[in-house]
């Protein structure tokens, strides 16, 4: 919906909505397009009927009596409209998020660094890993595939000598490309030789200052870091700092030296967006092993310090994954993720998944079709409850590893799948988070 809505304007609405008045609220849900508004009153709701039926603006308009039902209009249409959840004299425009058009390289696995929490193990180069012709194959033939997205990570990716021909060449190709780096083997010549070749740069940070990132990714590294992350920011690049506390690290002033650090580097990247991620999950790594519960109080430990830094911050960051009539139908499983040594895995979980075969021994387009195939294969459309969940498209259906009964192994699980993690109390959050999330974003006075 874009510009004014004129009088004789009509709008289409997805084929299945449902309403739930949840407390105060009506949450409409719009389930093919993976969207949603909230509502305040049931004379709302009654309008909102009436322009589904297939009213025009106006013939809704003449119905209303008093002022009070005027506002309320108002507020219909200004929550459809803020968030595009009715076409205008034609459908609603959806899009998809797919991800076999993404490609995760883990290019070496050396790396400069030992981290206990690390999830690939990292540090030592394989034998047999693939050459920088190797690499230069596979980006092409990613994208003359149809693949739009690369994603480099290792190790650490500057241990790859040949990492700026690589680099350069997924450029050229029109390849959007993301680096995942410890941040701490770049020098100023190489950043200000690679920077225009980078759509985004993550740097690893996973302590609030010398002695708590020490704990984690040993001496010495910390002020480096921040240094390359302010320089990579100012030259114009997407930045993103990742931060994964462990116990090790977290003490009860940490959410106040995880501000000062925050507010530190906005400072001295003079006004730039750098963006703050911090892990919420700790997955199975070099000397870390956390059961699902575990990893729950985890996680509320680490949205804590997320709610100090900005208290709004959860509201933000779910509406920001969750764009209007952007489908995501599966976490992500069916995205290519391809080893040092050329193996190929569907998640870039690589070691708890299973390998389909090496890119030095099948085209990549096998890879991408079957990637699309299993991708479809445990979409929330063919998976147990999901398909018959309304919040499906919005949900994802959760991890195809952690929350499903074949752990991420296809090639020897069984159909259907099931989705095993879900229930009443889940669903009940995500919807309160909806509602919340809403509220916060949108103010229709």
């Amino acid at each position: 919906m874009n510009g004014e809505l004129d009088y004789d304007d009509i709008l289409h609405f997805p084929e299945e909505i449902v309403v739930e008045k949840i407390n105060d609220f009506y949450l409409v849900i719009a389930v093919q397009t993976a969207n949603w508004i909230v509502l305040y009153n049931s004379r709302q709701i009654d309008f909102l009927n009436m322009l589904r039926s297939g009213k025009c603006v106006g013939d809704v308009i003449e119905t209303v009596d008093s002022e009070e039902a005027m506002g309320d209009l108002k507020i219909v249409l200004a929550a459809i409209f803020a968030r595009k959840f009715a076409g205008v004299n034609g459908e609603v425009t959806k899009e998809y998020l797919e991800g076999y058009k993404m490609l995760n390289i883990y290019i070496t696995n050396a790396c400069n660094l030992k981290c206990k929490h690390c999830f690939m193990l990292s540090g030592k180069k394989l034998e047999n890993e693939l050459t920088l012709e190797d690499w230069m194959k596979v980006l092409t033939s990613f994208k003359e595939n149809g693949g739009e997205f690369v994603t480099f990570s290792g190790g650490e990716p500057l241990m790859f000598k040949n990492f700026p021909q690589i680099i350069s060449h997924a450029h050229d190709l029109g390849l959007k490309s993301t680096v995942l780096s410890n941040g701490l083997l770049w020098s100023g010549k190489l950043i200000h030789d690679l920077a225009l070749f980078i759509d985004e740069i993550q740097f690893s940070l996973d302590g609030v200052d010398e002695e708590t990132n020490s704990m984690v990714r040993g001496s010495g590294h910390f002020e480096k870091v921040v240094d390359t992350i302010v320089k990579f920011a100012n030259a114009g690049v997407k930045t993103s700092v990742a931060t994964t506390f462990t116990y090790d690290n977290l003490n009860e002033n940490t959410q106040t030296r995880y501000k000062n650090l925050v507010d530190l580097i906005k400072e001295k990247t003079s006004g730039k967006d750098v963006f703050f991620k911090l892990s919420k999950k700790l997955l199975p790594g070099r000397d870390v092993h956390f059961k699902a519960e575990e990893n729950e109080k985890y996680s509320a430990i680490i949205k804590d310090i997320e709610k100090h830094v900005d208290e709004n911050a959860d509201y933000e960051n779910f509406l920001a994954g969750h764009t209007a009539n952007l489908v995501a139908i599966n976490c992500g499983l069916g995205g290519i993720s391809v080893s040092s040594d050329g193996n190929v895995y569907f998640c870039n979980r690589i070691n708890e998944m299973e390998s389909f075969g090496n890119v030095t021994e099948k085209p990549m387009s096998f890879f991408m079709e079957k990637g699309k195939e299993i991708h479809l294969a445990t979409s929330v459309e063919n998976v147990i409850p999901c398909k018959d969940c309304e919040l499906r498209y919005i949900c994802d259906g959760g991890c195809r590893i952690d929350d499903f009964d074949f752990a991420g192994k296809i090639q020897s699980s069984a159909l259907p799948y099931h989705q095993i993690s879900c229930n009443d109390e889940k669903k009940n959050k995500l919807k309160k988070r909806m509602i919340d999330s809403f509220n916060y974003f949108y103010k229709f006075d």
